[in-house]
């Protein structure tokens, strides 16, 4: 894992979203991921929760909401 990457996550049906594509933002010094959500928020996830994507299978729309929100441009 690394800051930038795009990553699938756990979806929760009461938050609304709409994808599960976020953003890999930082790390707990525990071992928890920080990760963006563009539709939901912040949240933190044990890695083996997370699937890495390629960027460029992601819809634009959705990447550039992404990067609007967290200011990081994607890596891959």
């Amino acid at each position: 894992m690394k800051e930038g990457l795009i990553v699938t996550v756990p979806l929760d049906p009461e938050e609304g979203a709409t994808h599960a594509f976020a953003q890999v933002v930082g790390f707990l010094p525990v071992g928890g991921v920080l990760v963006v959500h563009p539709e939901t928020s912040a949240g933190v996830y044990a890695p083996e929760d997370l699937t890495v994507q390629d960027p460029r299978s992601v819809p634009p729309a959705i990447l550039a909401a992404i990067v609007k929100r967290t200011s990081i441009q994607p890596l891959g």
